[in-house]
């Protein structure tokens, strides 16, 4: 991965979640949550934050977090077999057709902001995964957290670096997430807010 530098505007596609659910300084929780392995975030991480709008060309209907791969059913190992689950996407198709399908993407598009707590937002861990594990092991089922598949990149201020000692580092701040407690997080939270 390329070297991340606070207050950069770099382009990124993939798993996206809403800022609400990203909670600095309760990483075990983001973990669990989010579908990361337990411990991935340990080494530290990246808050990215949207800066534009996403067009419905731009994002596929991935359901919630507990759809690892996004895709429907329990994770099977890497390789051809897991391709076989249904896809979120085509699931919510066969359903209800394309103009379904561009419903819920419009109802998800006009909820879009580009600041406050409901805007789009990226977790980039700063150690690499293990290219030759399972994807089952490192993205494991998550508890059901929105998320959205980013079918091209889009842009993505990089608003915050939790590192691996616990503090939290934006453009203009640090916060020890370790030992700050609740003003630390609140610190943070209020900064991705309005970053």
């Amino acid at each position: 991965m390329a070297k991340m530098k606070l207050g950069a505007v770099v382009p990124f596609d993939g798993n996206v979640t809403c800022l609400v659910r990203v909670r600095p300084g309760d990483e075990d929780e983001m973990e669990e949550k989010l579908g990361f392995r337990e411990g991935h975030l340990a080494g530290g991480y990246f808050v990215l934050l949207m800066r534009q709008f996403f067009t419905c060309d731009d994002f596929r209907l991935a359901g919630y977090t507990y759809f690892t791969g996004r895709r429907m059913g329990r994770a099977l190992p890497a390789g051809p077999n897991d391709t076989l689950r249904t896809h979120m996407y085509d699931q919510v198709m066969k359903a209800h057709g394309l103009d379904g399908v561009h419903a819920f993407q419009d109802l998800a598009r006009k909820g879009q902001i580009v600041t406050g707590r409901k805007r789009i937002a990226k977790i980039v861990p700063a150690v690499k995964e293990d290219a030759g594990g399972d994807r089952k092991d490192l993205h494991p089922p998550g508890r059901g957290v929105p998320q959205f598949e980013l079918a091209r990149k889009r842009a993505f201020l990089v608003a915050l670096e939790v590192k691996a000692d616990g503090t939290a580092v934006g453009s203009d701040f640090r916060a020890d997430l370790r030992i700050g407690g609740q003003g630390a997080r609140a610190q943070v939270r209020q900064y991705l807010e309005g970053a």
